[in-house]
């Protein structure tokens, strides 16, 4: 299931989770992992990436195009429930939402 599924906020265990900014003012606002579950985000956040992950997009050639339900010429209809819908929304969540998820940087190793 994507976006914030209350029963999953516990289970960080194996998860990935990347830092959320906001594009304007660069602060981070939460984090965020693949499938869309959010933590330590206030309540329009946690929507904002919530809606992103349930949309219909339009994609063509790999990059999203606009969010229309219907397909034309090279242009094709990814619900969310497709195979790889997850991944193309993190890649364009900055795009959707104004928020750019990142990897966290890491004290210990500089990175």
């Amino acid at each position: 299931m994507s976006g914030s599924d209350p029963d999953m906020q516990n289970d960080d265990a194996g998860r990935e989770w990347l830092v959320l900014k906001d594009e304007m003012t660069e602060e981070t606002v939460g984090y965020v992992d693949a499938s869309g579950h959010v933590k330590d985000a206030d309540p329009a956040t946690e929507q904002r990436v919530r809606d992103a992950f349930a949309r219909d997009l339009l994609v063509q050639d790999g990059e999203v195009v606009e969010e229309l339900g219907m397909c034309f010429d090279g242009v094709c209809a990814i619900r969310p429930a497709d195979p790889g819908h997850d991944a193309l929304v993190l890649r364009n969540l900055g795009a959707l939402t104004g928020l750019r998820p990142e990897r966290r940087e890491d004290p210990e190793s500089g990175a």
